[in-house]
């Protein structure tokens, strides 16, 4: 049980009513950041020992094996956490002879086609100085969770939302009441105006007069009004690469990893050293094209849930002041890629002198950005002449197009 005021109410006590919600929001008021802390801890760590899942058919076929069973039928286990002793009871029911929380408890639960689902792992990571390391825990799920979800890409999103995504919906403006900090940005959860830890900064920003915040928030509100669209060309070629080139062109990270390097023969130290230089080199790059795939797989994965509809960026402030969107992955201020999946919703003439500009904008996104303006316009105007660009725009895959504009400084955009 947990004691509200007088200890006069337990967990598994009702507690509906407004007695109960005043006694609730009462002890939550009273709660620190430490007791916070505790109590999250603690629930987390619950949520740990009670959380199993199947691996066989057979087992998760049938339910939970001592749901139906009587409660003194139930096996128990001393000294047992929740999970170890409902893995306990699952293979009791299918091998009678493990019924005693042993050492070979999970081994038992194991053999019984039951794992727990969550698990704890401490990692070394660096400090402040290189000489330094800490231990930070991290919450993990079963590998065979992560497989099951990441091989269904609709049961992963019906798990997984992605947070501070771009919106279909305008933003709020951003605005400010004298002594209350800044409210604006996503509709249905917080957003601080400037991306910062400091404390003192969160301070001045809550005690700014909002006549004095007034031109910011101008031209945040302004940058978030501004309707964007996933440009369907770029998107289907991205896609297209994906699948017939497995190297990307050079545009997308490759799906191949690097070859390990095999071990020296021999006990020679200078070819064991390389050996390992080498074996160390390859691990990293297949690291990072790891972490390419994934973030290419996030911005793809973007940009086909928006698909055609029209959607808009919160803005928000770093430290220094630069206005950024706060919606990672997809947006105007990311990578070539991400920048080019993009075009602007509401489509306008762009006159004469617009022209000019996109032919000068074209130059430079090829290599040519440190012409002078005038020719920048006259490779553009030898391109259009040459029907480069009409041949990119028909078939951007197929030669000799596809080495054109591959040969260019920005490809995707």
């Amino acid at each position: 049980g947990a004691g509200g005021a007088g200890g006069q109410w337990a967990v598994g006590a009702p507690l509906s009513g407004p007695p109960a919600e005043e006694e609730l929001a009462s002890l939550g008021a009273q709660w620190g950041d430490k007791d916070a802390v505790k109590i999250g801890a603690y629930l987390v760590s619950r949520l740990m020992r009670n959380s199993i899942f199947s691996l066989s058919t057979e087992a998760g076929g049938r339910g939970m094996p001592w749901e139906d069973a009587p409660q003194a039928a139930r096996p128990e286990a001393d000294g047992c956490d929740d999970a170890s002793s409902r893995m306990l009871a699952a293979a009791s029911s299918v091998a009678p002879a493990a019924s005693s929380c042993a050492a070979d408890l999970e081994q038992a639960g194991r053999a019984a086609g039951w794992e727990k689902a969550l698990r704890h792992t401490l990692v070394p990571v660096p400090g402040r100085t290189r000489s330094r390391w800490t231990q930070v825990g991290y919450v993990s799920l079963h590998r065979a969770l992560v497989e099951g979800l990441l091989g269904d890409p609709d049961a992963l999103r019906t798990h997984v939302m992605p947070d501070e995504a771009p919106m279909l919906a305008p933003p709020l403006a951003w605005s400010k009441e004298e002594g209350a900090p800044p409210l604006g940005g996503f509709l249905h959860q917080p957003s601080q105006l400037m991306r910062t830890f400091s404390r003192l900064a969160r301070h001045r920003l809550r005690a700014a007069p909002p006549e004095q915040l007034a031109p910011v928030f101008d031209g945040l509100n302004a940058c978030a009004a501004t309707a964007w669209r996933v440009n369907p060309a770029v998107l289907s070629v991205v896609e297209s690469i994906g699948a017939a080139f497995p190297d990307g062109l050079g545009v997308l990270p490759t799906n191949v990893d690097l070859p390990l390097p095999a071990a020296p023969a021999g006990d020679d130290p200078d070819a064991l050293r390389l050996w390992k230089r080498e074996l160390k080199q390859a691990r990293q790059r297949n690291a990072e094209l790891h972490s390419l795939r994934c973030t290419l797989a996030l911005k793809v994965g973007v940009a086909r849930e928006l698909g055609d509809r029209p959607f808009y960026f919160a803005y928000n402030l770093d430290f220094r002041g630069r206005a950024y969107p706060m919606s990672p992955h997809l947006s105007p201020v990311g990578d070539d890629l991400a920048r080019g999946m993009l075009r602007y919703a509401a489509p306008r003439r762009v006159g004469a002198a617009g022209l000019r500009w996109l032919k000068v904008h074209a130059a430079s996104l090829y290599g040519h950005d440190k012409l002078p303006l005038h020719e920048r316009v006259a490779w553009t105007d030898e391109q259009l002449a040459a029907g480069r660009l009409k041949q990119l725009a028909a078939a951007p895959l197929d030669e000799p197009a596809r080495g054109w504009w591959l040969g260019g400084a920005s490809p995707p955009q």
